[in-house]
């Protein structure tokens, strides 16, 4: 006779009525939002450690990097807030006005990075005392909610976009006011992109319904050619690759 080994006892903590709810990066803290309050809690006892009274009801909530910051969208059109875990009295607002806010996330600690309804353009706000206005705007992104994507050491921000119903990888300089350092015309249905190990590299995806390939950007010494950035582009797939050049030359 077989006998199935025996469950261990597991403890529940009691019941959360929460809309949403996040852990923090570095799992010291449990978010959670309830109507228009954003609670933090301790995650072992759910002591309740911090409340804060948003605008509208808080529809999503995302942590910084760092886990200092607190990012709300709110049920009313055009409006995010932000708050502080190191000072309670410190908040900030972002308006975007009729464009509305479709997604809005960390780039780093000190960087939001929103995107507004239909693709028209994703705005960068710098989590500044005093700044009023985002540092740079970057027209027709591709998505609203991904394919843009911050390198590891916060030097270069790469985008996917889609102008004029062309597929391009754009990469600014992150470092100052986000000019473009780079622009790829893409010849697939590009998806997705990540940045390498060591930020010399970056990866694309291709969306489903066509053979599969694999794009690598490879970047020279940023020391040596800043505004070379990304030099080579290797096409991979099924029966093919080969390699070009960013202007699209056969080599």
């Amino acid at each position: 006779m077989i006998r199935a080994p025996a469950m261990a006892a597991m403890d529940y903590s009691d019941t959360l009525r929460q809309g949403v709810g996040q852990w923090s990066p570095n799992g010291k803290y449990l978010a959670g939002a309830q109507q228009n309050r954003l609670q933090i809690r301790e995650p072992d006892s759910l002591k309740l450690l911090q409340v804060f009274i948003c605008i509208d009801k808080v529809e999503r909530i995302e942590w910084s990097p760092d886990s200092q910051l607190l990012l709300t969208e709110v049920a009313r059109p055009g409006l995010l807030q932000i708050w502080s875990l190191r000072d309670s009295e410190w908040t900030c607002r972002i308006y975007e006005g009729l464009a509305g806010v479709a997604h809005a996330r960390f780039g780093d600690s000190d960087t939001v990075l929103v995107s507004v309804e239909f693709q028209l353009y994703i705005s960068i706000w710098q989590l500044q005392e005093g700044s009023s206005a985002p540092v740079a705007r970057i027209e027709r992104p591709k998505f609203a909610a991904s394919g843009v994507t911050l390198s590891r050491d916060g030097c270069w921000l790469a985008m996917l976009r889609r102008p004029e119903g062309q597929d391009r990888l754009s990469v600014y300089n992150a470092e100052g006011k986000f000019g473009c350092l780079t622009d790829v015309t893409l010849s697939g249905d590009a998806g997705q992109l990540h940045w390498g190990p060591d930020d010399s590299t970056l990866v694309l995806c291709e969306l489903p319904g066509r053979p599969p390939w694999c794009r690598l950007h490879l970047g020279r010494d940023r020391r040596r050619n800043v505004l070379g950035f990304p030099r080579k582009l290797w096409f991979l797939g099924q029966k093919n690759s080969e390699s070009r050049s960013s202007d699209g030359e056969s080599m």
